[in-house]
């Protein structure tokens, strides 16, 4: 659970001092973002930390829930669990608060994955639902940072969502993971293109 850094290319490794357990990570753009949870209050417990990659300084992120989700592109990145999403176009120096919610009834926001700075993705599911080791699944996609999001369709039941990737540059490669007993990867055939934000 802890966070290890190194400034030499791998050389060296020393234990980064920050309180909690280190739950996700994501580094682009010459910036390093962690979440660090408290074992015992779940991701909801939470906090942001920022550094410049190499600096070996870690800053506190005020304002901002990164639950158990990371990702970044370049100089952007999205933390957080919708409807509690934030995002920031420029190294993390100001940070925006998206207005996406899942639909009612689907109620387990994933990672978010991007392409690029302006291509993103988000899967909601139902985990459990409609029986233990299946989950409804939808993936929504962005061509603006997550200002608006389409609906990219529904991955099959099987297994519970675990990860959603994408290739950088292609948005059409969109890769969910599901499992629950077996491992399954799904991706979408074609755009659905209904609106929603």
């Amino acid at each position: 659970p802890g966070l290890w850094q190194t400034t030499d290319g791998g050389k060296q490794w020393h234990k980064v001092s920050l309180s909690g357990d280190a739950v996700a990570l994501a580094v682009s753009g010459g910036e390093a973002y962690v979440s660090m949870g408290k074992p015992d209050g779940g991701f909801a417990t939470a906090k942001l930390y920022k550094s410049v990659v190499g600096s070996g300084a870690w800053t506190l992120v005020r304002g901002v829930a990164p639950q158990n989700n990371l990702t970044a592109f370049g100089h952007s990145a999205w933390v957080g669990v919708a409807p509690d999403l934030w995002t920031t176009a420029n190294s993390g120096k100001t940070w925006t608060k998206l207005t996406f919610s899942c639909p009612q009834g689907v109620l387990s926001p994933s990672e978010v994955a991007a392409s690029s700075p302006s291509d993103i993705a988000i899967a909601c599911s139902d985990q459990g639902y409609p029986q233990p080791g299946m989950s409804i699944k939808e993936v929504f996609t962005s061509l603006n940072g997550g200002k608006t999001f389409r609906e990219q369709g529904q991955p099959s039941e099987a297994g519970q969502v675990f990860q959603l990737a994408m290739v950088p540059g292609n948005r059409e490669m969109l890769t969910l993971e599901a499992a629950s007993g077996a491992t399954f990867l799904d991706r979408p055939v074609k755009e659905i293109g209904r609106a929603h934000v």
